[in-house]
């Protein structure tokens, strides 16, 4: 998420951005973060609108957190 945080503060310093997670796996796919997170990745891209305003809407987006 910092990677997110500074591309929506510093766009001259960011062209794009990968985002991935290496640890998923299938068991974990109805963790709720997992969830949110793709999903609010998935209606930005949908939704479109410049860099900036991708990287600041995914820096403001909130997700819930799993806890045990």
């Amino acid at each position: 998420m910092l990677a997110m945080w500074v591309a929506s503060h510093y766009p001259e310093l960011v062209c794009a951005l990968i985002l991935g997670d290496n640890l998923i796996v299938v068991r974990q796919l109805h963790n709720p973060m997992y969830t949110a997170l793709f999903s609010g990745l998935r209606d930005l891209a949908r939704k479109g609108g410049s860099v900036t305003q991708i990287a600041d809407a995914s820096a403001k987006s909130r997700y819930p957190l799993r806890t045990r």
